[in-house]
């Protein structure tokens, strides 16, 4: 499986799988996100995911245990 299958497998084709692709799934104006961001490029290395850079969750950034709001 390409990369970009894995991706999509683990998010809208996961949302859709769960009757919840009006909510999450997908950035967009309206939905729920929790994003990742990562120190590589997931296209050219999917083990990049095992070591996110900064989590953003519930309104918040999560750096490892340590939440922070704004």
């Amino acid at each position: 499986m390409a990369a970009i299958e894995a991706i999509r497998t683990a998010t809208i084709n996961a949302a859709k799988a769960l009757g919840l692709s009006g909510t999450i799934g997908r950035i967009a104006i309206g939905l729920s996100a929790e994003l990742i961001v990562l120190g590589g490029d997931p296209l050219a290395d999917l083990t990049c995911f095992s070591a996110p850079v900064w989590v953003v969750a519930q309104g918040g950034i999560v750096l490892g245990r340590r939440r922070t709001r704004d």
